[in-house]
Order: C-alpha cells, then sequence, then structure tokens
C-alpha cells in the first residue's frame, strides 16, 4: 500500500532537520545519516537547477505548495518512484521546507496494467484494434520517409465457429492462443501481429523494399 512520509528541510542549508520513522524505514538510513544529506542525494534525476527554481517559487511566495513526481534513492541504491509536495513553513524558526513523500509504485504498476489492457487483447497478449491502428498510422509514416513499403496481412480462422459450438468455447481460446504464438513465432520483432477481435488477426510487415517480397 501507498505510505505518506514527512521530512523537514532547513530553510538555508536545506540539511534534513526532522525525518518520520516511515522515510527512515523506507530509505533505510539512520536519523544521523540523514542528516548529513540534502534533498538532491534522495533525487539526483531532479538536479540543482530545477530543485532551486522549485524552493524559490515557494520562497518568494508565487506557489504555496509544489507537486512532482521523481525517484528516491535508498541507502541500498535501489529506487522507486514517489509523489512529492512540497512547502514552506514559515510557523517554524528559521522557517523550513515540510515534504509529505508518497510512494507511488503500486499506482504506477496499476496505471502500466491498465494502459496495457487498453492496448492489448485480453486472451492473446497480442496488440488490439487501437494499437494495430497506432502502429499502422507509424508505419505508413515511416515507409514514406524512407521511400519503402507497408504489406498489411489480414487472417482468420475457416470454420472457427465449428470448435466453439462442438468443443467449447475454452476451447476455442486455447487454440486462438496457439495461433496468436505459431503466427508470432513467423514474423520479425519489427513487425506487428494484432487480434482485431474473434479469429481476425491482422499483420503488420514494415521496411519492405518491392511488392514481390
Amino acid at each position: 500500500d501507498d505510505h505518506q512520509v514527512s521530512v523537514d528541510v532547513h530553510h538555508d542549508d536545506l540539511r534534513f532537520d526532522q525525518v518520520n520513522q516511515g522515510a527512515l524505514r523506507n530509505l533505510g538510513y539512520t536519523l544521523e545519516e540523514m542528516q548529513a544529506l540534502t534533498p538532491l542525494d534522495l533525487k539526483p534525476e531532479i538536479g540543482a537547477a530545477r530543485f532551486a527554481a522549485m524552493i524559490e517559487s515557494l520562497r518568494s511566495g508565487s506557489q504555496e505548495m509544489v507537486t512532482f513526481e521523481t525517484h528516491h534513492r535508498r541507502k541500498d541504491g535501489s529506487y522507486y518512484p514517489v509523489e512529492v509536495r512540497l512547502q514552506l513553513s514559515r510557523a517554524e524558526q528559521p522557517p523550513v521546507f515540510v515534504a509529505i513523500i508518497q510512494d507511488i509504485s503500486a499506482r504506477q504498476e496499476a496505471e502500466r496494467r491498465l494502459a496495457h489492457l487498453a492496448h492489448h487483447d485480453s486472451l492473446t497478449g497480442l496488440p488490439n484494434r487501437i494499437l494495430f491502428n497506432e502502429r499502422l498510422r507509424q508505419a505508413i509514416l515511416e515507409a514514406d520517409r524512407r521511400e519503402r513499403l507497408v504489406a498489411l496481412l489480414f487472417m482468420d480462422l475457416d470454420r472457427f465457429k465449428l470448435i466453439n459450438d462442438s468443443l467449447g468455447h475454452e476451447v476455442g481460446d486455447q487454440l486462438l492462443k496457439q495461433a496468436a504464438e505459431r503466427l508470432g513465432a513467423c514474423v520479425r520483432r519489427s513487425d506487428t501481429l494484432a487480434r482485431l477481435g474473434g479469429d481476425e488477426f491482422t499483420l503488420i510487415l514494415t521496411d519492405i523494399a518491392h511488392v514481390d517480397h
């Protein structure tokens, strides 16, 4: 499950001041080790210039909160995705930056699964009609640019309905999976095999030099 952690950062030197137990457990540092670090030690992909611009917007009052996504680096060198909500607390003396940090690993994985389901056939795992159309547009544009050809093949399974009617849909599904695997083994990685639905498959062959090929 996602969890939230808070980190207080000194207003002037950007050293960590207070770190809650959730942050310490997730990052693998002790409090003393954290107090020797700065936020950039945890989020190297942000960069000093970008981070300085974010905190300056809080210092100037042009923004009350800055929210961004990045990756935090644990003590063991591993990374995990986080959402950071950064505010400047002037109630403290000296003022401190307060960061609420949420581990978004589970959320990103769920988003990846949804994106995959939206573009792939749930039975065979092949690209579906949506992804097929996108790949076909890309292939045509690339062929025009390189003055090559694109081959588009449409295939269906004859008498497939008899399989479903006589042996059942579960057997029919197994047949579709095997057909997808066999067709996929016949093409290059640069080609696109898709299932449009039912027993209909399409194949986009790219980088064709001549129609005879």
